[in-house]
């Protein structure tokens, strides 16, 4: 566990015991509440709508997060903690008309995505990564 000191530091480092990532684990537990207890979200979950990758969502509405989709990175699994291959949420906020697009081909990547980023997909991809690249263009 990281001293007290750098306890909100972005590094996120740990032994594979529980008693040393639970402080991580008990953070992703927190941070996940709302998307697991409608509930807890401040419109109590009325805006949230199932989101497929396709059809946009209705103007308004927020995509709902379905946790069981997770795989292993699940409150259940210790986040993936005990196997030593932590998982790491990423939350966008406030990131107004973008729309994520999927690329699942390597031969299909962008072409005005870098060089040297296509090659480190290409060459991890046997480790089935996840990448992640936002690029905003303000008009």
């Amino acid at each position: 566990m990281p001293p007290e000191s750098h306890v909100d530091s972005t590094l996120i480092w740990f032994k594979q015991d529980p008693t040393n990532y639970k402080l991580w684990t008990n953070k992703l537990d927190h941070f996940l509440e709302e998307y697991r207890d409608p509930s807890k979200r401040a419109d109590k979950g009325a805006n949230a709508v199932k989101c497929e990758y396709g059809p946009e969502r209705p103007q308004g509405k927020v995509c709902d997060v379905d946790l069981n989709r997770f795989g292993p990175c699940k409150k259940e699994n210790a986040y993936s903690y005990n196997k030593g291959t932590p998982c790491i949420f990423l939350k966008l906020n406030k990131i107004f008309n973008w729309q994520p697009r999927f690329y699942n081909d390597t031969n299909k990547l962008p072409e005005k995505m870098p060089n040297d980023l296509k090659n480190h997909i290409k060459q991890s991809i046997a480790q089935n990564p996840a990448t992640v690249s936002i690029e905003n263009t303000v008009k």
